[in-house]
């Protein structure tokens, strides 16, 4: 396996726990959540859990695309390749620091 394989691996497995994290929480729930908090004006956003899994779904589907995207400039441009695998990564730890957020609020 190749550094960028391991790069895009890591936000897999960003994303994957990102979502996990969201349905084992929020599985059998069915009252409203708290999606978005402020500290200055409070809650902000109440959602379903529905609103909880599109969030992980939405984090998934940008990975997916993403890995099409480094796959296809693998070869032909390396350093966009890297730079799309790195922004995957990224905001893949931020998703999943979302959902715990998410989690830790309710």
């Amino acid at each position: 396996m190749n550094k960028l394989n391991a790069v895009l691996a890591g936000g897999w497995l960003l994303a994957i726990g990102a979502f996990a994290t969201l349905y084992i929480k929020f599985y059998n729930v069915t009252h409203t959540i708290v999606i978005h908090f402020d500290a200055i004006k409070g809650i902000d956003f109440l959602g379903t859990r529905g609103d909880a899994m599109r969030i992980g779904l939405l984090g998934l589907a940008f990975v997916v695309a993403n890995t099409v995207l480094v796959k296809l400039f693998e070869h032909r441009e390396r350093m966009l390749a890297w730079a799309i695998a790195g922004a995957t990564l990224g905001i893949a730890l931020l998703e999943l620091l979302a959902a715990i957020v998410i989690v830790v609020n309710n």
